[in-house]
């Protein structure tokens, strides 16, 4: 289905590389991790210095990681490369 549409507005396939998959992966591995390990911190800082902003921010940057896990883990090819960007890297 989204080959039909490419090809409909005349855009090109996003290129499928098996290294944006590891690395949507260790990044949301990474983001998630780094979250849970503040979170699990905030006890140290006095309760007058948190504001509902910090957990909006945690919860959003947290439910955005683990999308991006799932996405590395289960998602197609296809998938990844729209999640990840249709930027390539050659080395």
């Amino acid at each position: 289905m989204t080959s039909v549409i490419y090809k409909w507005y005349g855009l090109e396939t996003p290129k499928t590389r098996p290294w944006k998959r590891y690395a949507l992966l260790y990044t949301a591995i990474f983001m998630v991790v780094g979250i849970v390990a503040l979170t699990m911190n905030l006890h140290s800082i006095q309760s007058n210095q948190l504001t509902p902003t910090y957990f909006i921010l945690f919860g959003f940057v947290l439910l955005i990681s683990i999308l991006g896990l799932m996405i590395a883990t289960i998602g197609c090819d296809s998938c990844v490369v729209r999640v990840f960007g249709n930027f390539d890297f050659t080395i």
